[in-house]
């Protein structure tokens, strides 16, 4: 489902708030990586994810030209047991250049 960039940016303030694990998957024409953190912070359209072991970290800037669109775990079929929600970023117009952010279910201590 498609939303805006006002209710994508909320989304990243409540896993912001929450410290919630992520995997972001990025997926490009040239190059494929994952990741998996928490967001740090979500300041000025910015967001700034970090490994638990501080190792790795992304920042990604929204802009206009995005799309983005919300992600339950029935999109996922082959992961809808560790997936709670995502929400899914088309960086370019060939709609193929993409950036995942997947919630993910973490065990209980």
């Amino acid at each position: 489902m498609r939303i805006g960039r006002a209710e994508a940016a909320d989304l990243f303030r409540v896993w912001a708030l929450d410290s919630v694990l992520l995997r972001c998957d990025l997926g490009f024409a040239i190059f494929a990586s994952s990741l998996r953190g928490r967001v740090r912070s979500f300041m000025d359209d910015t967001l700034h994810l970090v490994s638990d072991d501080t190792r790795s970290e992304l920042s990604f800037r929204m802009t206009s030209a995005q799309v983005f669109e919300y992600a339950d775990p029935r999109t996922f079929p082959d992961e809808a047991e560790v997936i709670v929600r995502g929400l899914v970023v088309f960086t370019s117009e060939r709609l193929d250049d993409t950036i995942t952010f997947l919630e993910l279910k973490e065990s209980e201590p």
